[in-house]
């Protein structure tokens, strides 16, 4: 547990959700493994770290830099450079509406989506980090440039991704993606099956997960949303 460090201004008992396609949710059940990807694998280039000229963080003038400086400059530069290239699984800490329920994950997802939902503490004690480094924090908007910390390259997006209220679970690795052993009956609290398809499917769903994991009886709900035919 020493490994899993969790920022300081977050309550551990607060709710986390997870948007996740179907195939994705059996494979973690099946496999008692939450697959963490690397960055790099992220469509948004910003992930990648594409337009942050390191150049651009620091606004000292080369010839008013002393030898020391530029030591620490250009050790910064390689920590950021490395922030771009580690392994990160995302969440998002909730929605301020009465059903709690985000219409755009659910469309981003596709409609073969499900909701997991769980607690920040729950998140920990069902993960078996093998000794890896894991740091858990709420992401921050800003539309200004991102500033040239390690912190804010990792948890720091623009403001145009405001509402996807994100957390993320990180992992201090620049494998091509990391695979944490979890135990499903500690991390799952509730499952939400998507809003996009019909009743019909999802009580078929719903009793097909059931059946095959017994531990998810009572903890699958249809969404409050209505989007189906």
């Amino acid at each position: 547990m020493n490994n899993i460090l969790v920022h300081k201004e977050m309550n551990v008992n607060d709710k986390i959700y997870k948007y996740i396609d179907i195939n994705y949710l059996i494979d973690m059940l099946k496999s008692q493994a939450l697959y963490v990807a690397n960055r790099k694998s992220f469509s948004d280039r910003r992930e990648h770290g594409h337009k942050e000229n390191i150049k651009n963080f620091f606004m000292i003038q080369p010839s008013k830099i002393s030898k020391d400086q530029i030591s620490y400059y250009e050790e910064l530069s390689r920590k950021i450079k490395e922030a771009y290239n580690i392994c990160v699984s995302c969440w998002t800490y909730g929605h301020h509406n009465k059903c709690n329920e985000n219409i755009l994950n659910w469309k981003c997802y596709g409609r073969n989506a499900v909701r997991i939902e769980t607690t920040i503490n729950c998140l920990i004690s069902s993960i078996d980090s093998k000794g890896m480094t894991v740091i858990i924090k709420k992401v921050n908007y800003d539309d200004e440039k991102v500033t040239g910390t390690v912190d804010a390259a990792i948890f720091t997006k623009y403001l145009a991704y405001e509402d996807e209220t994100e957390l993320r679970l990180c992992v201090l690795s620049t494998e091509h993606h990391e695979v944490l052993k979890i135990n499903n009956e500690t991390l799952i609290k509730k499952i939400i099956l998507s809003p996009l398809l019909s009743r019909q499917y999802n009580v078929i769903l719903k009793n097909g997960l059931e059946n095959s994991f017994e531990f998810l009886r009572g903890k699958i709900e249809f969404s409050h949303l209505i989007e189906h035919n």
